[in-house]
Parts: structure tokens; sequence; C-alpha cells
């Protein structure tokens, strides 16, 4: 069975020296600590599982119930990202907040006040066709007597207040991790 670890906000300071950090204490260490990393160069903290030697680069996590306990540079950068970073959506996560109803943008987007949203499809008679659309206008002249599907659609908020009606993401969009939810519908 896989598990995904819940996004929790955490405190954590980078230590490197006595001093950095008030849960890491100055203690002698065994000989064949000293022998091996130096006494003036790690530190002990105390956790739930028992004392770990903490190294020079190391983490100071404080967790969820206040302990504190160390990680690795390479552990941390892999598990953890700025809890104040606005963009940290992948495509496939923003094409997930489209279909339950939010509003995504791009950080790398230029202009101001640009997002996406999805279009819910509809379906309709052509002839009574009263929405602005020039699609199903067209459609109520030729085929009066049909029913039009409109398709669901991504639309896209332009930079000078128009919208862009069919919105297509190009491959830099795809590939792109700075994607945020700039407003939330119904569903979220």
């Amino acid at each position: 069975m896989k598990f995904r670890k819940k996004p929790v906000v955490i405190e954590a300071t980078q230590w490197f020296q006595h001093g950095d950090h008030p849960a890491v204490k100055r203690e002698i260490l065994s000989q064949w600590a000293t022998e091996k990393v130096g006494p003036e160069t790690h530190g002990l903290i105390e956790t739930l599982e028992g004392d770990h030697m903490v190294s020079p680069g190391d983490w100071v996590i404080t967790g969820v119930a206040g302990e504190h306990y160390p990680c690795k540079p390479e552990i941390f950068a892999a598990t953890y990202e700025p809890a104040n970073r606005k963009f940290a959506l992948s495509f496939s996560e923003a094409l997930s907040a489209l279909k339950a109803g939010a509003a995504v943008a791009r950080e790398g987007w230029n202009g101001k006040g640009m997002w996406i949203a999805l279009t819910p499809g509809s379906a309709f008679e052509a002839k009574y066709a009263k929405c602005g659309h020039a699609a199903a206008k067209r459609a109520s002249e030729i085929l009066p007597d049909e029913e039009i599907e409109l398709l669901p659609h991504i639309d896209m908020r332009a930079a000078d207040g128009s919208m862009v009606i069919g919105w297509l993401a190009s491959q830099t969009d795809m590939l792109a991790e700075d994607w945020m939810i700039v407003a939330v519908g119904e569903g979220q």
C-alpha cells in the first residue's frame, strides 16, 4: 500500500554550528564519535526515538507536536518546499483544479489578471440559441431544428480583459510547475 505525506507546514532551521538551534545540545560524544567526527563539529538532538547526531548542514525540524528531529539536506530538499511558495502546481494538478471548478494561472504569464477556467458543456436547440456565442448563432441559422451540444472547453481571460474562447496550452505551459489557483468555484 502506498501513502502520501499530508501537507503540513513545519518549522525548520538549517544547523551549521552550536548556537544555531536551541534543541541541539553540545554533548561530549563517545570516544568513537569524537575520533570520527570531532566534538566541536557535531551536536546531539533529543528526538522521540532517542538522541540523534546532527551534522553541519542538517535541518532541525520542529514537528507537529513540537518535537525536534534532524534531516539530511538531500532528504529535506526532496521532501519539503517553502510554505510561502505561491506557485507550486504542475499542469496535471492545474487541470484537476480546473475540473473541480477553480480558475488557475501561471507565474510565468506576463499579463496582469490572466487566468484560465473550464467552461462546462451544454446542450440546446439551435432555434433557441440566444447566447452570444457566434458558433451557436450560426448553427441556429443553418440547422434550426437540431439540438446542439456545446462541449466543455478551457477559456482564458487575457491581459486586456477580453476572453479567449477555446484556449490551448503550449508545451511550455504543459511542462511548467508554476501554476496556482487564483479563484475557487463550486466543488472546491
